[in-house]
């Protein structure tokens, strides 16, 4: 969001880390669209992104400001993503999105995603049409252990993932 911290409000300023993002845990909202479960298919090289079984999915996670000071009311910044796997059920997304501000080690949960009905938080899984996307067979799949996909992440400059959430 082209407010988080510019400055445009003189009061958000003087926020500390932990008030910041606690404001922004108030005012933003995390959705998630999945527009593919295999990736593979449409052009993303999954075994370069060090994804197990060369399986990946690929989305959107959509913030949007439903509020608040310092932040253009209704503004949406959509963020395409990759995800390893697959996403077959509204729950194989984790709830309970959350944000930090200014590198502070205290985060806030998006009160607008504080619940465990992902429906207010999934706006689209495509449907499961007979098998889930194919493996490679063994012989075209790399290795998929945590040095392999931190030497593809450092490979491909991608950054470090956050185990859940918004970071």
């Amino acid at each position: 969001m082209s407010a988080c911290g510019d400055g445009s409000d003189a009061g958000s300023a003087i926020l500390s880390p932990i008030a910041r993002a606690a404001m922004l845990g108030e005012n933003l909202m995390v959705r998630v669209m999945i527009d593919t479960n295999d990736a593979a298919k449409s052009g993303t090289n999954c075994t370069d992104l060090g994804a197990d079984w060369a399986s990946c999915a690929r989305g959107k996670l959509i913030l949007e400001n439903v509020g608040g000071r310092s932040l253009v009311a209704g503004e949406r910044v959509e963020v395409p993503f990759v995800g390893e796997y697959w996403y077959q059920r509204y729950n194989d997304l984790l709830p309970r999105a959350y944000v930090v501000a200014d590198g502070s080690a205290t985060p806030a949960i998006l009160a607008h995603n504080d619940t465990d009905d992902e429906t207010r938080y999934v706006d689209r899984i495509p449907p499961v049409k007979g098998t889930m996307p194919q493996r490679l067979p063994r012989r075209q799949r790399k290795c998929s252990a945590p040095a392999r996909k931190l030497h593809c992440r450092r490979r491909n400059r991608l950054p470090r993932a956050p185990c859940r959430g918004v970071a």
